[in-house]
């Protein structure tokens, strides 16, 4: 990867030290020592009409209930204010057992400075960082599922100014949570995030609305993730470099946000991967916003989605998550969703009714239940999701 590393070094060096030089940032207040227990739950109904794949063409419908997030969450500090930490089990709706999501410690050092150790999502992706009781629709964009870091383990440096946040991990790889030392899938990863704030401040883009409480607002990013593969008797694993893009936009009623993202791939043997990974360039657009009709309680919103998987579908995974790895060669290249619905607030993001629609005008390469999309080899499929949450 003879590129990446230049490009994410880059951004590391422009980003930390403009960060490091940036207004201090005001000192957090001092978190109560002891633990702090929440409760998280989204409760769905999914229907999907999709066309399958086969001649001729066969309509297939599924429907039915999802307990898409149920949690509980243990935060708090010890010892000092300054050394904070988080625990998360996750229910998984597909085996109905418990895994670890967050499990960190962070310590706050001097001006803006932190540091932080475990499992936890790296900086990369601004729609992966956005909790998922926060999303604008009922779930984050198949390409976000597709390009994300997701849960790593590893060491992050951050640094929090006025106008600019960045920060740096060396982590196990994309997809490496609950994993051991010996079972990742990497020799080493790194990644980095810079956000830059032109407008507003930073609490405005903890979620996606366009509160009314809210004046105008404006955030850029640009990230960066390289990922050098192991390799061993029965497969290689590629070495992996993506790059992010992203701005975010809000105003009174109202929020506009668009991410650009790409990944290449390098590898000296082809055991086990697609044949066309090393020439693959793949890339997406997301671009969503949405409005208040209804000040603070009904908001309207809209997303499209473009992927361009470039010729083949690939998870750098470790058999987490072994229905969307589905590594392969693909007849069609391209992914274009629609989304369209709905949100009704009852508290903010506390209690919340969502509803929408994902119109898919391509075949899904590979299932994804949480967006609702099924793998079809049919150029049409529609979800419909009705969504509850509760946050207690």
């Amino acid at each position: 990867m003879k590129i990446g590393v230049p490009i994410l070094v880059g951004v590391l060096a422009v980003g930390l030290p403009a960060s490091a030089r940036a207004q201090q940032a005001p000192a957090p207040a001092p978190t109560p020592a002891g633990v702090h227990v929440a409760g998280e739950m989204q409760f769905r109904y999914v229907v999907n009409h999709a066309r399958t794949g086969g001649t001729p063409l066969l309509d297939q419908d599924e429907a039915g209930f999802q307990l898409r997030r149920v949690r509980l969450v243990f935060t708090g500090s010890f010892i000092s204010p300054r050394l904070t930490f988080r625990v998360r089990p996750n229910y998984d709706r597909t085996v109905g057992t418990l895994a670890i999501d967050d499990a960190w410690v962070a310590y706050a050092l001097a001006h803006g400075w932190k540091v932080q150790v475990g499992q936890f999502k790296p900086q990369f992706l601004r729609e992966e960082l956005v909790s998922g009781y926060q999303q604008l629709t009922a779930e984050r964009s198949y390409a976000n599922d597709y390009f994300t870091v997701d849960y790593s383990q590893g060491v992050e440096l951050t640094r929090a100014g006025r106008r600019v946040h960045a920060s740096m991990t060396l982590h196990d790889g994309s997809y490496g949570a609950n994993t051991d030392f010996n079972t990742d899938r990497t020799t080493f990863a790194v990644s980095g995030r810079v956000e830059i704030l032109g407008a507003g401040d930073w609490a405005q883009f903890a979620d996606d609305e366009g509160w009314s409480e809210h004046g105008r607002g404006l955030m850029v990013a640009l990230a960066a993730d390289y990922e050098h593969g192991e390799t061993d008797t029965t497969r290689a694993v590629p070495n992996v470099f993506k790059l992010a893009a992203d701005v975010a936009a809000k105003v009174r009623g109202g929020s506009l946000a668009a991410a650009w993202y790409h990944q290449r791939f390098t590898t000296d043997s082809l055991t086990g991967l697609p044949t066309n990974l090393r020439a693959a360039r793949q890339s997406a657009l997301v671009v969503q916003g949405g409005a208040f009709p209804l000040r603070d309680r009904l908001e309207l919103f809209a997303r499209y989605e473009h992927v361009d998987f470039d010729g083949l579908y690939y998870r750098n995974g470790n058999g987490v998550e072994a229905a969307q790895n589905g590594s392969r060669n693909l007849t069609s290249s391209t992914l274009n969703t629609v989304t369209v619905g709905a949100n009704w607030f009852f508290h903010q993001h506390a209690a919340k009714l969502t509803t929408d629609i994902i119109v898919a005008s391509d075949p899904v390469p590979v299932t994804n239940t949480a967006g609702g999309l099924l793998r079809t080899d049919g150029d049409r499929q529609l979800v419909v999701r009705s969504q509850v949450q509760f946050r207690f």
